[in-house]
């Protein structure tokens, strides 16, 4: 399933259904939070706070986050904690990991209307029904039903982060093959170029280098360009509130290590980067120029720095890098792995330098580069939780390199995914960031324990079945999950989902 096929494809959403389910249930649209209302009932307000936090330390002192909202902390409060059964009496463990209370246990006047204050320090609805000695009396259906108070009830999709690694090297221009493909797409009407306004007339703008043989607009570079960050037909405007993007281009220029070039010394990896956040299509595409190239493929040294600064970053959510490039690796030592350019042939010279063994096999300095970038995939995946997905945007031959990449890194398909036709590409980056977003949903709130299989779900008005292979299921108490063909839809298009449960079932945190 994938985000954009063509120009005029719909753009992934989710919109508000048209009407609200009943206060017994819960009724939401992913990602978003609703008033649930009852005829007749008054809707209850949280407080009036406009401040938007995901964790305890993007909110003032004396305060936590909790369902994205900022506050106030009790005297005691802050204990951290994975479950309410590690807080103390009186305290609830938020969903930032910290001990918490919203209000006085037993106390009146702290709740809501209709409400009081658990043993847990939060409000919850009042249990009015009394049972007369003698006999079952009590409420009536309508008296229970109306007890169930309006709750605002937030759900909040897990957010997918995504840096973008691009290869900046000079061999990102374009090949008669790829061309033909870029041309054959315009003439089909599947693809749109970009005219890159501010192009330096073919050449880089750093190095020099320059190939008059091709156009511009046909380069592997600005196609990657055009393809993610076109303002009407790109992939990245229209997820940039629902993914967090990151981005770093990465090369090197050769002379570095070399004393006698006029060069040295040089950073490497040399790295463009611009930090990881919501909203960041605009800075993406300043940072990405047309036709602007370096030299070099130093593509361990790039994914080991960018990954390393990837891992520091506190964020909710799983956290991917997507690989884009074209070329063989070389390394900050060995730039073209010849012992040109003041390299050391001992060193860097493959028809000179010995060999090394690896498991059993012997390889040259070249090849064993590219089992080294694979290696290095497997440790970013393996000790920082990174996921390492590849395209492939040059020859054919690069396959079995970049699919070793992408199996040690983790890639879902474990392989490396084509990238070498403008359809491909488009194709290549929709399906590794569909596969990324999730189609977990974390509740405001708990399902009681034994109730899981009385709420009910429905998709465009469609009930899903639980624990159906299509339908949908539960992770924990504050969290559901659609699977199969329903999880597939919800990653495309524009869809209504309803969750309800019945009161006795769901426990909402209030404000």
């Amino acid at each position: 399933m994938s985000f954009f096929l063509s120009p005029s494809s719909s753009r992934s959403r989710f919109r508000r259904p048209a009407s609200l389910l009943c206060a017994s249930a819960l009724t939401a649209i992913f990602g978003a939070a609703f008033p649930l209302g009852c005829e007749n009932i008054p809707q209850v307000e949280g407080p009036d706070d406009s401040s938007v936090c995901e964790r305890d330390e993007d909110c003032a002192v004396g305060e936590f986050c909790e369902g994205r909202k900022c506050l106030a902390e009790c005297a005691s409060c802050g204990n951290t904690c994975t479950k309410t059964e590690e807080c103390p009496v009186g305290q609830f463990c938020s969903q930032a990991g910290s001990c918490q209370q919203l209000c006085t246990p037993g106390a009146e006047g702290e709740c809501p209307v209709g409400m009081l204050c658990n043993e847990d320090g939060r409000c919850a609805a009042k249990s009015d029904i009394e049972v007369p000695v003698g006999g079952a009396g009590g409420k009536s259906d309508e008296e229970e039903e109306e007890e169930c108070i309006d709750v605002q009830v937030e759900f909040n999709p897990v957010i997918p982060n995504v840096v973008l690694l691009i290869d900046q090297s000079g061999s990102m221009t374009d090949e008669t093959e790829f061309k033909l493909k870029v041309d054959q797409a315009i003439t089909d009407g599947t693809y749109v170029a970009d005219d890159c306004p501010d192009s330096p007339n073919g050449s880089s703008a750093t190095t020099g280098w320059d190939n008059d043989t091709e156009p511009d607009y046909a380069w592997r570079w600005n196609v990657v360009r055009n393809v993610l960050f076109n303002p009407t037909t790109g992939i990245v405007k229209p997820l940039e509130d629902k993914v967090r993007f990151g981005m770093a281009l990465y090369s090197s220029i050769a002379g570095f290590g070399n004393p006698s070039s006029p060069t040295y010394p040089l950073t490497c990896p040399m790295l463009t980067e611009v930090d990881i956040a919501f909203g960041n299509h605009q800075a993406m595409l300043n940072s990405f120029p047309c036709s602007t190239l370096l030299q070099d493929t130093p593509t361990r040294e790039s994914l080991t720095a960018v990954a390393e600064k990837f891992a520091t970053v506190d964020l909710e959510g799983p956290k991917l890098i997507v690989l884009a490039t074209d070329g063989e690796p070389d390394t900050c030592e060995c730039s073209d792995f010849d012992s040109r350019n003041g390299h050391v042939a001992e060193v860097c010279d493959p028809n000179v330098a010995p060999e090394v063994e690896y498991e059993g096999e012997m390889y040259n300095t070249f090849q064993y580069e590219q089992i080294k970038v694979a290696l290095e995939a497997g440790r970013i995946h393996d000790e920082l939780g990174i996921t390492i997905e590849v395209i492939n945007v040059g020859a054919a031959s690069l396959k079995g390199h970049l699919d070793s990449v992408a199996a040690h890194g983790g890639a879902v398909s474990g392989a490396s995914i084509d990238g070498t036709s403008p359809g491909a590409l488009v194709d290549a980056f929709e399906s590794i960031i569909d596969g990324v977003r999730s189609c977990v949903v974390d509740l405001d709130g708990e399902i009681a324990e034994g109730k899981e299989d009385t709420g009910t779900i429905t998709l465009d008005g469609v009930p899903l079945e639980y624990n159906g292979a299509d339908g949908w299921k539960v992770n924990s108490p504050t969290q559901i999950e659609l699977v199969g063909a329903s999880c597939e839809a919800i990653k495309s298009g524009d869809h209504d989902i309803d969750i309800s449960f019945p009161c006795e079932s769901f426990e909402p945190i209030t404000r």
